[in-house]
């Protein structure tokens, strides 16, 4: 590495950089922070009048379903115009498998090729009787029926209470890891919030990226051009 580029980077930052490119098989595990650079709200926002995190209560949704079938559309309107942020694009580039929580569909628009969402994804939708999937930019995401049973059809999201999706190879991709990348989620919610201590038990470096995500990822990982790269 260049001798000025190496001044400006700490130590820390350095050390980084080495286990990022060090390692062949890079996992990260992203959530809502990352997303927010692309204009995406958290689920503490407002949508509509109401609490996002509402959206995701089964419960209130069966009580509301009009309501909430109106609320879902523009939802998923809204996100389908939204671009992937630059961490999306670092993330792709360095070919790291992703695990995220977020429900977005952008690390696939970004070019992630193994991605799995633990939540589902907003995406998609799912008859809730006969589990048929469909893309939400399809003629199907008009209706809320579902063309093969005539069920109601709702986003292929994990509502709260609902088991996540894809547990036991989220846990082989970490068990198989060389370092563990943890972007823009504080890990509040159970399972992923033990997802870092799995990997620190089997002596798997865990950096942890969510102040100032996208730049600390350019930092780490490099960017194409960069002449910095360790």
């Amino acid at each position: 590495m260049h001798q000025e580029c190496a001044s400006s980077f700490s130590e820390h930052t350095l050390r980084c950089r080495a286990i990022c490119k060090a390692a062949r098989h890079l996992v990260a595990i992203t959530g809502a922070g990352l997303s927010v650079a692309s204009g995406l709200p958290t689920v503490e926002a407002q949508w509509s009048g109401r609490p996002l995190r509402e959206l995701f209560r089964a419960g209130d949704a069966q009580r509301h379903v009009t309501e909430f079938q109106t609320l879902y559309r523009k939802l998923m309107t809204a996100w389908q115009s939204v671009q992937p942020s630059i961490g999306h694009m670092i993330l792709a580039e360095r070919g790291a498998r992703i695990i995220t929580q977020n429900i977005d569909g952008l690390h696939q628009r970004a070019g992630s090729r193994e991605v799995i969402e633990l939540h589902g994804s907003l995406m998609r939708l799912r008859c809730r009787s006969c589990k048929t999937v469909t893309t939400a930019g399809g003629r199907e995401g008009q209706s809320a029926q579902c063309r093969a049973c005539g069920g109601q059809v709702w986003p292929d999201v994990v509502m709260e209470g609902e088991a996540v999706r894809s547990l036991s190879l989220a846990i082989n991709w970490i068990a198989t890891a060389d370092a563990l990348l943890v972007v823009g989620t504080s890990l509040e919610m159970d399972p992923v919030n033990r997802f870092p201590l799995m990997a620190l038990r089997a002596d798997i470096p865990v950096i942890v990226v969510n102040e100032d995500a996208e730049f600390r990822l350019g930092e780490y990982i490099g960017v194409r051009g960069n002449e910095c790269d360790v």
